[in-house]
């Protein structure tokens, strides 16, 4: 019996990594069918057959789970945005940090096509400089890159080792092409934007893993997409996702404050005070109304 990762799912075969960066394509056993379906970044014990083909045997006990992209036992994801071609989506790069806070994944925010800003007005580069500072603030690694020259992508290399890392972002930002920067070896195809809807062409189909490094260091990229769900979060714990509110709803006056028009809310008298961004409390409200929303239909 032989322990490995899952590293892609395709066509109801599983390519699993082995000892000695050996590859085996497997089938599932039939128990596993009806029950647990392997995802890539999946520990699982595997039974080499004569043929040199294998049989998943058993998942073993997953650290977290994401949906979107689907993957398991994430380390960190680099949630890749752009400041223009496409605009920077606000709502969706504080989307993907709460579901990365609520899995217990690290985040890492790359703004990547700076050498479209770099030369750019200077009320454009303030702007950004100021975004950079918030999240800052807030916690968040913020790296600039380009992945049409190259810059800044050292230390982004320097995150994936012994890691399992994601890279998620909006279609269009890139993320194929920063891969290939990170691991030139994976020979990527890269999507052209599209002109006529300033939006990228989903080139990326699938989660696939990619070997970073040395031992257990891989990278996925992810498909891309315009709109994630968090409906798979606890509204009661939804504060918890947004680390200046999470130190900030210590000091509510009820422990089962929503931080919408409770009395003495200490996160809405931060952000009164400016101590917390009014977008992010914006978006948690607005995610706060879709998970009732989506409770109210459950049931």
């Amino acid at each position: 019996m032989l322990q490995g990762r899952v590293v892609k799912v395709y066509n109801e075969w599983y390519r699993v990594a082995v000892v000695g960066d050996r590859m085996l394509e497997c089938k599932p056993r039939g128990r596993l069918r009806k029950g647990q379906t392997p995802l890539p970044g999946d520990r699982a014990m595997v039974e080499e057959l004569a043929d040199g083909t294998g049989v998943i045997c058993e998942i073993l006990p997953r650290r977290n789970l994401l949906l979107r992209p689907a993957m398991t036992n994430v380390d960190q994801v680099l949630i890749i945005q752009t400041w223009q071609s496409p605009a920077m989506n606000l709502s969706l790069l504080d989307r993907m940090l709460a579901l990365a806070e609520w899995e217990n994944v690290r985040p890492y925010i790359v703004l990547n096509k700076s050498d479209l800003y770099a030369e750019a007005e200077e009320h454009v580069r303030a702007a950004i400089q100021r975004w950079r500072q918030d999240y800052q603030q807030v916690g968040y690694d913020v790296f600039e890159v380009s992945s049409k020259t190259g810059d800044g992508i050292e230390p982004l290399k320097r995150l994936l080792e012994g890691k399992v890392t994601v890279m998620a972002g909006p279609s269009g930002v890139g993320k194929s092409s920063l891969l290939n920067h990170l691991l030139p070896q994976a020979g990527q195809r890269i999507g052209e934007l599209s002109e006529k809807i300033r939006r990228g062409k989903h080139t990326t189909r699938h989660v696939e893993l990619i070997r970073a490094g040395e031992g257990d260091s891989w990278l996925a990229d992810s498909p891309g997409f315009s709109r994630l769900s968090v409906d798979s979060i606890d509204k009661q714990q939804l504060d918890t996702c947004f680390p200046e509110i999470r130190q900030e709803s210590e000091h509510c006056r009820f422990r089962s404050c929503l931080h919408e028009h409770e009395p003495d809310c200490a996160v809405m008298r931060a952000v009164d005070e400016e101590r917390i961004r009014r977008s992010r409390y914006e978006h948690y409200l607005e995610f706060l109304s879709e998970i009732r929303r989506s409770e109210e239909n459950r049931y």
